[in-house]
């Protein structure tokens, strides 16, 4: 799945955590913005993971999944590009 992660948290500690966190699940296209492409596991997973970093009671964090239709909908002004397919090499 394709999952699009947003966040605003005010403590550069917590802040600087869930970045190195969120880089072990996706690619950073933007301050405090990863795109994922994820399985069902690992998007539970990273769930988990932020739960376990934020403060909830101060910070702001938002997962968004979008549909195969969604994504390749996206449009891109500017410098980047959309995350692709993890390459996956079958042995």
């Amino acid at each position: 799945m394709f999952v699009i992660v947003i966040y605003d948290i005010p403590d550069n500690k917590r802040r600087t955590r869930l970045f190195k966190a969120l880089k072990g699940f996706g690619t950073p296209v933007q301050f405090s913005a990863f795109e994922c492409i994820l399985t069902d596991k690992h998007f539970r997973e990273m769930q988990e993971v932020i739960r376990n970093i934020i403060d909830c009671s101060k910070d702001k964090c938002r997962i968004y999944t979008l549909c195969n239709g969604c994504r390749v909908s996206i449009k891109n002004v500017g410098t980047g590009e959309v995350v692709k397919d993890r390459n996956v090499i079958i042995v």
